[in-house]
């Protein structure tokens, strides 16, 4: 049998939308590697990021989110529980029900799938990625784009890529160059 926890994902070749945030040291896997938190040698990401407080605000644009773009970066390069931890806390705060809501709820389930796959897991992700895309096809009444994330190319990545998904964000705060 395969050992899934130790297949390495694809490179991502997308630009970092938060390059001052540093990746964490390895990409966590349950039962492969130490907790990032609970184990003294895990590699703890958000105790050597800079996050502010609070995650989210009803004034905050999307595209400055630093809790938000730290976490399309996490989740593009392949950090999948890492990413599902910092959309968690922005998930927290965002309103009931709302569109926004539905979205980063979406993500970190799509996260979750992906890291379950990853792991050999086939039951979990069919499941985790089925409920992500009601919660998806629930936001995308709000317009195609929803916290900067084009519902439809994800919605598409999860029919015909569910292994590796990807990404597609839109709007000008996302396409800043590089700090």
């Amino acid at each position: 049998m395969m050992d899934h926890g130790r297949i390495p994902p694809p490179e991502s070749t997308k630009r970092r939308l938060e390059p001052s945030l540093a990746l964490p040291a390895y990409r966590y896997v349950p039962g492969v590697l130490p907790h990032p938190f609970r184990d003294p040698d895990g590699h703890d990401h958000l105790a050597v990021v800079d996050l502010p407080d609070p995650a989210w605000t009803p004034a905050m644009d999307w595209c400055d989110n630093p809790h938000h773009r730290y976490a399309l970066d996490l989740f593009e390069h392949r950090f999948y529980w890492e990413s599902h931890e910092v959309w968690e806390a922005v998930w927290l705060l965002l309103p009931r029900p709302s569109p926004e809501r539905e979205t980063i709820q979406a993500l970190i389930q799509v996260a979750a799938a992906t890291l379950k796959r990853h792991m050999g897991s086939e039951r979990a992700p069919a499941t985790l990625t089925a409920r992500a895309v009601e919660r998806l096809q629930r936001a995308r009444l709000a317009g195609p784009v929803v916290c900067g994330v084009c519902i439809d190319a994800l919605l598409t990545h999860l029919e015909q890529r569910p292994e590796w998904p990807e990404l597609v964000v839109s709007g000008d705060g996302f396409e800043r160059p590089e700090r």
